[in-house]
This record gives structure tokens, sequence and C-alpha cells, in this order.
């Protein structure tokens, strides 16, 4: 019985929340407050799911579990990310590399292309 209340104490909780965000947001913008009003838009939506937070998603995230081609394009854009500016055969290096299943490395590409 405690449970089921406090269950609905919550449940009560955040849509009392949620109503009063709607209220002021409504309120804010016809202050002419766009940012206070955005500000509960974006509450409301976050409660409700609307928004995910990448960065969690990507700390929890285990390489082994993904596809072979999430991993193709999670290593490109490392590559292109960690080679920006550099020579386009470094960035071709790295690819060979890594699809031959080698260690790759910026001062080992280099030093690879600097003695060729």
């Amino acid at each position: 019985m405690a449970a089921q209340s406090s269950a609905e104490e919550v449940a009560f909780d955040q849509k009392r929340v949620l109503n009063r965000l709607d209220v002021l947001s409504r309120k804010a913008e016809d202050l002419g407050q766009i940012s206070a009003a955005a500000r509960c838009e974006e509450l409301i939506g976050k409660h409700r799911g609307m928004f995910v937070d990448c960065t969690a998603l990507l700390s929890d995230l285990d390489p082994d579990k993904l596809s072979p081609e999430i991993l193709d394009k999670l290593a490109e854009h490392l590559i292109q990310k960690a080679l920006a500016g550099k020579p386009p055969e470094m960035v071709e290096e790295a690819r060979r590399r890594l699809e031959a299943g080698e260690t790759v490395t910026v001062e080992g590409i280099e030093a690879t292309l600097e003695a060729t």
C-alpha cells in the first residue's frame, strides 16, 4: 500500500511539474522571454525522452558489440581526425594498416613514409 502511494505521489509530482513548466513557458513567451520559454520546453522534452545525451551513450559504448559497418565508420572518423591536415598518403597508410590488423600510430606512419 505504501509503495503504491509513493508511486502515485511521484506521478502526481511529475505531472504537476510538467504542467507548471508548460504554464511558465507560455507566460515567458508572452513576456518576450524566449530563452526562459525555450528552457521550459527543453525540460519538458528531456522528461519525455525527446533528447538523448550522446556523451552518456558513448561512454557506455562496448566496441565488441558494434557491427563491422559501425566500426569501419568509427575508424574512418578517427583516422580523419587524427590525420587532419596530413598528406593523403598518411591517410591511406593508416587505412592499410588497420585493414591488416596492425597497430596504427601517427608516428609510425610518418616513420614509414619518411623511410620510403
